[in-house]
């Protein structure tokens, strides 16, 4: 097998395992990687982050319910192609369907995910709504989708740019033939209207899921920090045992002359 192959299934064995493991085993490869000469190969995997309790499951769904993310996945394709028919100036009832299948591609895959949770000893409601924000983001972000099929999530995600749950049903009814041409115009106007309610609604449905993800980002990074301080305390206690028992050493060397 060829190096980059073999450590990109490596790799992906990382992120198979519970998060609790990831770390000491991502630095055991990186370690082995360093010891054989491999540095750029050991610079990569010591850079990869340790995934949320969420995206861990989410990576888990990727192992174990591929059906059931393809099926996801076909029903975002859906929505994406409906959503172009809309501005198009289309009807809206083929995204009602296809948020429906989207829906219930997403329960299917919440109830395995908390399935899985429970398996391991976790706490399932936490991280479910987390979880199911990514399979939305999945379902209608094609970048999104190719990460959670590699199953390499390190944290979770957001849709962004796609604002489908906005899009009122008669965004983009069709005009009826034989109006007046007032009430065209009017009907046109009314139509405007609602499609820049609905951009409107998107931006700020996409805003407050990048407030949303930052606030999220922001504890994370306290957790990692309140960690790391804590390792700190415990690896400063080593050394000052360490240097006590140099010290009690030195005097019963002094004492035995």
């Amino acid at each position: 097998m060829p190096p980059q192959a073999g450590l990109d299934d490596a790799i992906g064995g990382l992120y198979a395992v519970d998060p609790e493991e990831f770390v000491p085993r991502r630095d055991e490869l990186a370690r082995e990687l360093r010891t054989r000469g491999e540095r750029a190969g050991a610079d990569r995997v010591k850079a990869l982050r340790k995934p949320t309790v969420a995206a861990w499951a989410v990576n888990q769904l990727a192992r174990r319910e591929a059906r059931g993310l393809e099926r996801l996945f076909a029903a975002g394709e859906s929505l994406r192609t409906e959503h172009g028919k809309l501005l198009a100036g289309g009807s809206a009832a083929g995204i009602a369907k296809a948020r429906e299948r989207e829906r219930d591609a997403i329960r299917a895959l919440a109830d395995a995910a908390r399935a899985i949770l429970e398996e391991r000893g976790r706490g399932a409601d936490a991280a479910l709504e987390r979880v199911t924000d990514t399979l939305h983001a999945a379902a209608v972000d094609e970048e999104v989708a190719a990460l959670v099929r590699e199953g390499r999530l390190d944290k979770e995600r957001e849709a962004a740019g796609f604002g489908f749950d906005a899009v009122p049903e008669a965004a983009a009814a069709p005009i009826r033939k034989g109006t007046a041409p007032g009430d065209d115009r009017r009907a046109r106007r009314e139509e405007a209207a609602r499609a820049k309610e609905a951009a409107a609604k998107e931006r700020l449905a996409e805003a407050r899921r990048a407030v949303k993800e930052a606030e999220r980002a922001c504890k994370e990074r306290a957790r990692e920090l309140e960690q790391a301080e804590r390792e700190l305390e415990r690896r400063r206690a080593a050394e000052q045992a360490a240097e006590r028992d140099v010290e009690r050493a030195a005097r019963a060397r002094t004492s035995a002359r």
